[in-house]
């Protein structure tokens, strides 16, 4: 329930780029990524991302985007997007 109250509070580019980091896409703000997986434009990739780290649910360390909570990751992976 925890990781379901967390998802319904993210709009649907903040769940878009969740998807693209548990795909391990290295390139987040690549024109072929942008149009993929729907993020807008590379400014709104930034935002998002920003967005993400505000919340406490993604870090990023030396341009790696990593989860803070590894069970959500999970989570999402398995329950979510049903990957």
């Amino acid at each position: 329930m925890l990781f379901q109250s967390i998802t319904d509070g993210l709009n649907n580019s903040q769940i878009n780029l969740l998807k693209v980091v548990i795909n391990n896409v290295e390139q987040l703000s690549s024109k072929a990524t942008i149009q993929e997986y729907r993020l807008g434009t590379s400014a709104n990739v930034l935002k998002v991302k920003k967005a993400l780290v505000n919340k406490e649910i993604i870090d990023i360390q030396n341009g790696t985007v990593t989860f803070l909570d590894p069970f959500y990751r999970y989570w999402l992976k398995k329950y979510f997007f049903k990957i």
